[in-house]
């Protein structure tokens, strides 16, 4: 072969691979654009969703994915050291309270809240929860009846220990959410969609916010109608108390 064939030879070769090379980034290329418009898209259709859905606070604790903060608006993220009374959902009075001393300083002053209608607490696996933020997440819970998400066995089972319910078998990214209006759900989000693709993530948790502002709409009714019949219950008791005391003395 002369030397004229082999540059031929060569030049063909290194085309092909420039060729090659070109087509792989180009490919690279549209591939990353065409996942980038996929999770804008998905990102709008999750806005879309919840769109109308105004009056609601999710509560972040730890780091959430960027997905999250993007794809639900009204959400709150707080880091460990940042839970507090003033910054979590607690229970809080109804009314504006001031407390004065005998030369009418005041010494205390309580303004009621105004929290958001639908509330929901998420508490990652990357947080590692203390007594003291135990408590707290207990009071908003339990006190203010506001759904709880834990993620991870360890922080679940923490939590289960401190409202005294026994512990469960669970994975690192497993999902647990304490309602006021029934019992513990287990994988209320399921393992592989937590530590799957973000977006389904927030579809999911997406899912959980809106089944519960049904399942708190009509826990807020029974509760209503439970207390309604306990005071007509307590009244009628009082009624025929009196009635009896009255023919009891009309006798004597």
């Amino acid at each position: 072969m002369n030397k004229r064939h082999l540059v031929v030879v060569f030049t063909t070769i290194f085309m092909v691979v420039a060729l090659i090379v070109g087509v792989s980034v180009l490919l690279r290329k549209y591939a990353a654009k065409a996942d980038a418009d996929r999770r804008q898209q998905e990102i709008a259709e999750h806005a879309e969703r919840i769109g109308e859905f105004e009056d609601y606070m999710v509560y972040y604790i730890g780091e959430p994915p960027i997905e999250l903060e993007t794809g639900i608006p009204n959400i709150t993220v707080l880091t460990p050291g940042l839970m507090n009374r003033n910054t979590l959902p607690v229970s809080w009075s109804d009314i504006h309270f001031i407390e004065m001393d005998n030369n009418n300083n005041v010494v205390n002053e309580v303004q009621p809240r105004d929290y958001p209608e639908y509330m929901l607490i998420y508490v990652g696996s990357d947080v590692t929860l203390t007594e003291d933020q135990l408590e707290l997440l207990r009071d908003c819970n339990i006190e203010n009846d506001v759904p709880l998400i834990i993620e991870g066995a360890t922080n679940i089972n923490a939590y289960r220990e401190y409202i005294f319910m026994v512990s469960h078998d669970l994975g690192d990214h497993a999902t647990c959410m304490f309602a006021p209006w029934g019992q513990p759900q287990d994988n209320i989000i399921p393992e592989e969609v937590v530590t799957g693709d973000k977006a389904g993530f927030v579809n999911a948790l997406i899912d959980v916010i809106l089944s519960n502002a049904e399942k708190i709409d009509a826990y807020r009714v029974d509760s209503l109608v439970e207390v309604e019949t306990e005071a007509t219950t307590t009244t009628t008791t009082e009624e025929t108390e009196e009635t009896e005391e009255t023919e009891e003395t009309d006798e004597a």
